[in-house]
């Protein structure tokens, strides 16, 4: 069982990894926060490894130059923290193959954050993509997205 200060710190440091390496894209960071063997998984796919987790977020930093992250709300039990987040950026590099448009997006998303001997092990991010996509303007996908995602239930009385 996590004792609180256990609990403390792992949530101190989620912040931290939240303001450093992915706001203020201090990249050094990673050997601090990040596990050599982090497995990171998003609704774009998983990766794993501590510098292959660098390099998507520099490709995100391409795309959305200020992108940032607000922690809402952040929970913490055992070996887990999880946080409710704000997202936002403006659209001025290549996204999931679409071309800039300027727009901006603000999300909210959650991640949940496995750590192991002080780094994070695991994280899973679920971001609000079907939102963002709308805010930058791809209205075809997003549509798409909801068609096949959305199943009408029929009720049926008798």
């Amino acid at each position: 069982m996590a004792s609180a200060s256990t609990t403390r710190a792992n949530k101190e440091l989620v912040r931290r990894f939240a303001n450093e390496f992915v706001n203020e894209s201090n990249y050094d960071t990673a050997r601090e926060f990040l596990d050599v063997d982090i497995v990171d998984s998003t609704p774009l796919g998983e990766t794993t490894g501590r510098e292959a987790i660098v390099e998507t977020t520099k490709e995100l930093r391409t795309a959305f130059p200020d992108f940032v992250v607000t922690p809402e709300e952040t929970v913490a039990e055992k070996d887990t923290v999880v946080v409710r987040m704000t997202q936002r950026g403006t659209h001025e590099g290549v996204f999931m193959g679409h071309e800039a448009t300027g727009n901006a997006f603000e999300i909210e998303a959650m991640a949940f954050l496995r750590l192991e001997d002080g780094k994070i092990a695991e994280r899973r991010v679920r971001p609000d993509v079907l939102g963002m996509l709308r805010q930058l303007g791809d209205h075809d996908t997003a549509n798409r997205i909801t068609r096949a995602t959305v199943t009408p239930i029929v009720f049926r009385f008798t």
